[in-house]
């Protein structure tokens, strides 16, 4: 769940169904700011429409 683990493999067979939850939260929310700050890495199908529409708000704010 820290930077660490992004390189550490994690066998998610391990986890339990709350850690796995947790697991899933932590990786939506940094594909959002990965999204938001235009990173590599992005996975745009894993945004929420609202979060989509964000973004948007974000660049076109960011182009004036």
């Amino acid at each position: 769940m820290n930077a660490v683990g992004m390189l550490v493999s994690c066998n998610r067979g391990d986890l339990s169904a709350e850690q796995k939850a947790r697991v899933d939260r932590r990786n939506l929310a940094v594909n959002f700011y990965v999204c938001t700050n235009a990173l590599l890495g992005c996975n745009p199908d894993l945004l929420t429409p609202e979060q989509r529409d964000r973004i948007a708000a974000i660049r076109a704010a960011q182009a004036r």
